[in-house]
């Protein structure tokens, strides 16, 4: 009876989240912003602050021309991991044009109140190319997304109702910890077996129990 009990136990322990080796390239591809984009009224500010770390150090920069038009796209960056630890996610975005905006958000994005959701952004559109000493280096910034978030990336344009005719490129990788390590949890689910020995070891505890409660009533007879 006992070792049941043990075995229904061990497997209830398999079924914990357990660490695992997960390709942590969450998105990758190229934007493009246009007539057929949505539109909103005003866009960040822009304060230069390339770079931010994961401590997310960096203050909502505002929002520029409030009254004008933008055009602006998401992109919903789901990682499985998330809904179980907390997870840095490292942005890298690469516009030679100069005039597209990225920016990360926890969850959704609202685009009257830009300053909800907000975790950070690039602080410069375009790519190094346009300061002295990093001509072509790839713009990048990094955000923490605590446990049971998820991070959406906002691309917007900084021309006020043209568009663009370049186009970005994005790329999205998680990490476990600030140090960019790749430790992951991920929900175990038992085998079919399994599930058949933790039923059965689940029915002895209640077999036990009873039994045990008859006895007693039984000696106080």
């Amino acid at each position: 009876m006992n070792k049941m009990v043990w075995g229904a136990l061990i497997v209830a322990v398999w079924a914990a989240p357990a660490a695992a080796d997960i390709d942590n390239t969450v998105l990758e591809g190229d934007v493009r912003l246009g007539a057929g984009n949505l539109i909103q009224m005003g866009r960040l500010g822009r304060n230069n602050m390339a770079g931010q770390d994961f401590a997310g150090s960096e203050a909502f920069p505002g929002t520029n021309n409030p009254t004008v038009q933008y055009h602006y796209t998401t992109f919903a960056a789901a990682f499985a991991p998330n809904a179980l630890q907390d997870i840095y996610y490292s942005i890298v975005f690469d516009d030679d044009a100069a005039d597209l905006f990225a920016s990360a958000y926890n969850g959704s994005y609202d685009p009257t109140s830009k300053a909800t959701n907000w975790l950070g952004d690039a602080g410069r559109s375009g790519n190094y190319i346009f300061y002295p000493g990093l001509p072509g280096d790839a713009l990048f910034f990094g955000v923490k997304v605590a446990k049971g978030g998820s991070l959406t990336l906002v691309v917007n344009d900084t021309v006020a109702g043209l568009g663009t005719s370049s186009s970005a490129h994005y790329l999205i990788q998680a990490f476990s910890d600030s140090e960019y390590g790749t430790d992951f949890l991920t929900a175990s689910v038992p085998e079919p077996a399994s599930w058949a020995m933790m039923v059965a070891g689940f029915g002895a505890v209640g077999g036990a129990v009873r039994y045990r409660r008859r006895r007693a009533r039984l000696a106080f007879a």
